[in-house]
């Protein structure tokens, strides 16, 4: 079973499990043109730490090991392998001040910028 979702978050963890040059897996799972014309093949291979977005998921020619398109933060499009990616959780919990707060990833950015901008005055 594959372990993500369509719409799930993920990280890079690992550049080996990407596909960098796999054009008719689009083809063979009969996915849309504008995913394939988003995908640099083999010209921009990822880098550990990107992120992105699940977009299909689906087994590879060998039919025994999952295949996972995402779209990258960068809006290019890449497969990887699920060993190559990592789930990013929709909630993070922090405790602050001896508060426990659940934060989505946008939210801890823009938390760790205002503390910031409060440090520089």
């Amino acid at each position: 079973m594959n372990q993500f979702k369509i719409g799930d978050r993920v990280e890079v963890i690992d550049v080996g499990a990407e596909y960098t040059t796999y054009r008719k897996f689009f083809n063979e799972h009969k996915l849309s043109d504008r995913l394939l014309n988003d995908y640099p093949d083999g010209k921009k291979p990822s880098k550990n730490g990107e992120k992105g977005v699940v977009l299909f998921n689906g087994k590879h020619n060998d039919k025994t090991s999952n295949v996972v398109v995402i779209r990258k933060d960068s809006k290019d499009v890449a497969i990887f392998g699920t060993s190559g990616l990592e789930l990013i959780p929709l909630y993070k919990s922090v405790t602050v001040c001896g508060e426990l707060f659940s934060l989505t990833e946008q939210s801890e950015k823009a938390i760790i910028e205002m503390a910031m901008s409060l440090n520089k005055k």
